[in-house]
């Protein structure tokens, strides 16, 4: 029994032995591996560490104690906020570690700083994984971080190098804008190819109507979401111009859209009155920076185009100056040679020549002519080359530019282009025929006496400026001043044609309708109180012109024959009344070598042509006509050359008395002289208010020396 006992214990002793050795062996190889365990984390260079919930280190590796400036047996017990004056990343580093301990789950940051005890600041990318300690049930946390500073300072100079290339391509896009809404499309294109955006668009500021317009979109502008007009006050986005850099705003104060509150709008200036907006949906540094880049390289860009725009405005500006004042220089020389040739010339056609050589200088066409304001007609007698647009006046009954200007007094301009109606338009057509598009008549007037008429007619449209115009005015003011001259200088006997408009009222025919005109193209002083009138009324029916004549007191009507509904020819006897009465020019006519050879008549307004050799009569027409009517003005003066003298003349110098000219002259217009006669010798007889016997003298005596003078 005892050596049983001796034996069991033997053997329990030596058991224990065993399991000693074995428990020694097994702390030997615990703590190798402890310190293999420690050696393999002091050697990586991952921070590793483990922390309990009051976030003291209850491991820590070499990495973690380096990162901190300390020793890893310094680290154990202590905090992050031990090491470091960054309360933020202190919080940050403490919530992580509480939340791992909370849930139970791991977490990773991909990127977080740290600042180590030189100062510097690391980006770890961190994994976090609860843990319970061996020696201990109380719950911890277990991070592993890798430093990937380097990494992230690689990235972000790829990043500035994208930024750079991408601010490189925009900034060449804008660059070569030849104005600002090809910089804005460029820029916002461009901004589209490196930027994810929900919306990109550009907008100016409408000075006049003071809103901001949407200019340009990236990809179909019919179906941006951007607002196309803002007015003052309507959204925020008005504040941007106030920030003096990029602001963020919420979406809504730029598009219309129902997500618009989830989004950003990142909002920069260009210039200083454009802006550039980016939706996108959360704020970005990285955005906000290059899109900063981008609106300072827009705004260069835009100021170089405003200086490139003045500055070529400029050169234009000079240049047009210069051509201008040589265009000046070569017109006003042309007007000093022409007045110095008006001057100077001795006769009447000078003045024209030199009119028209005046003309081919400023145009490709002219011509002078003279005008009758009786019948309206014009008639060239000086051109720059045969045919053109002067023959038009030989055979036209339209009231052509020319023949405005002279009645008027006034200069008349046609351009092609502008509206143009009536008579006037159909004569642009008639130039466009022959090849021109402008035309400018000016009457060659002194002291309102309308001497010729000029015409200057050009191939380009708006040939005749105003300075053009002044240098036309001014040489037909010289023109129509030595014609004046030349004319009250002459001392022959050649008949003289001067016209007088009365009006306020009219002497012969007051108060006609505004509809239209008589033309009287033989008149015969049949009396001392009676003028005999034979011509044509034109824009009256025949009983409108009956009543006419029944209700205006001095006015009988002899005879009327209708070529149309609105043309009569008519014969009227004109008598003094006591009202009217022109008495004293007909002592003017008897007395003296004149004679009134027709009228014009329109509303308000007679034009009385009249012949004579002695040009002091002209001075007494106009007193007695003064006396009838409140306004009588000279409009035409003209010396008429025998070919077209008066028609007492066409045979030969008859020498008539005035009294048989009137005889003749009325005995031929009434058909006298007709087979069958038109008027007998009794009718004609009356007409003068003279016996049959006297007027057969007259008529005789007018015969005489019509047929003497023809065959001499």
């Amino acid at each position: 029994m005892t050596q049983h006992l001796f034996n069991t214990a033997l053997q329990t002793a030596i058991e224990l032995v065993a399991q000693r050795r074995q428990l020694r062996t097994a702390r030997d190889r615990i703590e190798s591996e402890r310190n293999q365990l420690e050696r393999v984390m002091n050697t990586v260079p991952q921070l590793i560490f483990a922390k309990n919930t009051d976030g003291e280190f209850l491991l820590a590796n070499e990495a973690v104690a380096d990162a901190y400036g300390t020793t890893v047996s310094d680290m154990i017990g202590s905090t992050d906020a031990d090491y470091t004056a960054e309360s933020d990343e202190v919080d940050a580093f403490t919530d992580d570690d509480r939340r791992v301990i909370e849930t139970g789950k791991p977490l990773h940051r991909t990127e977080e700083t740290l600042t180590d005890a030189a100062g510097n600041e690391r980006v770890l990318e961190t994994w976090k994984i609860p843990f319970t300690p061996v020696d201990s049930d109380e719950d911890a946390v277990l991070g592993v971080a890798n430093d990937i500073t380097d990494l992230t300072d690689a990235r972000d100079a790829l990043d500035r190098q994208r930024r750079l290339t991408n601010l490189y391509a925009v900034s060449s896009r804008v660059f070569k804008s030849t104005d600002p809404e090809d910089a804005f499309d460029a820029c916002v294109k461009a901004v589209a190819d490196v930027v994810t955006a929900d919306e990109l668009a550009i907008y100016d500021r409408n000075t006049s109507e003071g809103e901001l317009v949407r200019l340009a979109t990236a990809g179909d502008n019919s179906e941006s979401r951007s607002r196309q007009r803002i007015h003052p006050g309507e959204t925020d986005l008005w504040r941007a111009f106030t920030e003096s850099d990029t602001c963020w705003l919420p979406a809504d104060a730029v598009i219309d859209a129902g997500d618009a509150a989830e989004k950003q709008a990142l909002v920069t200036q260009l210039g200083d009155t454009s802006l550039l907006s980016v939706v996108v949906d959360e704020r970005d540094e990285t955005l906000e920076s290059f899109i900063r880049a981008v609106s300072q390289q827009v705004s260069a860009a835009l100021t170089q185009l405003r200086q490139e725009t003045s500055i070529a405005g400029l050169s234009n500006d000079v240049a047009r100056t210069q051509r201008q004042a040589d265009r000046y220089q070569n017109l006003w020389e042309g007007v000093v040679d022409t007045v110095e040739a008006i001057v100077t010339a001795e006769t009447s056609a000078a003045v024209r020549e030199a009119v028209v050589d005046f003309g081919d200088r400023v145009a490709e066409y002219a011509f002078v002519g003279t005008y009758d304001p009786v019948t309206e007609r014009i008639d060239p007698v000086e051109v720059s080359e045969a045919g053109g647009p002067a023959k038009l006046y030989e055979s036209a009954r339209q009231t052509f530019p020319a023949i405005t200007a002279a009645s008027q007094n006034e200069p008349q301009r046609i351009v092609d282009g502008q509206a143009t109606g009536g008579a006037h338009g159909e004569w642009l057509n008639r130039l466009l025929h022959f090849g021109y598009r402008e035309s400018l008549a000016v009457p060659v007037s002194h002291c309102g006496t309308v001497h010729a008429i000029a015409e200057f007619i050009s191939t380009d449209a708006e040939r005749f400026a105003e300075p053009e115009r002044q240098a036309v005015g001014a040489v037909a003011d010289a023109a129509g001043m030595r014609l004046s001259t030349l004319e009250s200088a002459s001392a022959s006997n050649a008949p003289i044609a001067f016209d007088f408009e009365c009006q306020d009222p009219s002497p012969l025919f007051p108060g006609l309708s505004t509809s239209g005109t008589i033309v009287v193209e033989h008149v015969a002083l049949t009396g001392r109180e009676n003028f005999h009138l034979t011509g044509r009324v034109d824009g009256y029916t025949e009983t409108a012109f009956r009543d006419y004549v029944a209700a205006t007191p001095g006015i009988e009507l002899d005879s009327i024959a209708s070529i149309d509904s609105s043309v009569h020819e008519i014969s009227v006897r004109m008598r003094d009344t006591p009202d009217r009465s022109l008495a004293s020019v007909r002592d003017v006519l008897m007395r003296t070598d004149t004679q009134l050879s027709s009228v014009r008549s329109r509303p308000n307004a007679d034009v009385l042509a009249f012949w004579t050799t002695d040009p002091k009569v002209i001075g007494r027409v106009r007193e007695e006509l003064s006396t009838v009517s409140g306004s009588c003005q000279l409009v035409s003066k003209r010396h008429v050359s025998g070919s077209s003298g008066r028609r007492d003349e066409s045979a030969g110098n008859t020498d008539l008395t005035s009294r048989q000219r009137e005889i003749a002259e009325t005995a031929l217009q009434e058909g006298y002289y007709d087979d069958p006669r038109g008027i007998n010798g009794a009718d004609l007889a009356d007409r003068f208010d003279v016996s049959s016997s006297t007027l057969h003298q007259h008529l005789r005596a007018a015969e005489s020396k019509i047929i003497r003078g023809f065959f001499e």
